[in-house]
């Protein structure tokens, strides 16, 4: 079945107008990177030895030359579902100084070689199947705590699903014998059972 025409001559999707543009910061409370996994692509999680402190276990693991290391931003990716466009973008490119300042803390730690450069920035086009499947996947990892809303705001669970698309079950499955879609997944599993 053929997907719906996902914009009209001026660039933008028609019921998705209503939804406006976000922006997130990829990191949670272990500094940890991230994945998109609409996009299968990993992310930089933002550092701070003040968030590592924290956890219960606090920051004492990272050792002394690693609590060192300058705090930095995380990835963003910006969603602009009007568009059908997504940006991932590094904030490091804009802030040489601060390059500077992890190349030099992370050499001294042992823990690279090289200058510490920035990730180049990314855009990734949009169907409605996918805007809906990677929103649905931020309003997860704001749950968990592994993003953080920089500007604009998500939209809700029940904006997406009055919005055109299905959301996707495994975007990178190409097994037609798998649901496509996350509402064909009960259907499927009760053909599972059938079967046993």
């Amino acid at each position: 079945m053929a997907e719906e025409t996902t914009t009209t001559s001026t660039g933008r999707s028609p019921k998705w107008n209503s939804v406006d543009p976000f922006e997130v910061e990829f990191g949670d409370s272990n500094c940890r990177n991230q994945a998109i996994n609409t996009f299968k692509i990993r992310v930089r999680g933002a550092w701070s030895v003040g968030t590592l402190a924290t956890r219960p276990e606090g920051a004492r693991d990272i050792g002394a030359a690693m609590g060192n290391v300058p705090a930095h931003p995380g990835q963003r990716l910006i969603v602009n579902p009007a568009k059908m466009v997504a940006i991932v973008y590094d904030p490091l490119e804009e802030d040489e100084a601060l390059r500077k300042k992890l190349s030099h803390a992370l050499k001294r730690a042992n823990r690279v070689s090289a200058d510490i450069t920035f990730v180049d920035k990314q855009e990734l086009k949009l169907t409605p199947a996918l805007c809906k499947t990677l929103c649905h996947e931020m309003l997860r990892k704001q749950t968990s705590g592994s993003i953080t809303v920089t500007k604009g705001k998500l939209p809700s669970a029940a904006q997406l699903e009055s919005l055109p698309g299905d959301e996707l079950y495994d975007p990178w499955n190409s097994n037609t014998r798998k649901p496509r879609f996350k509402k064909d997944v009960e259907e499927y599993e009760r053909g599972l059972e059938q079967i046993r």
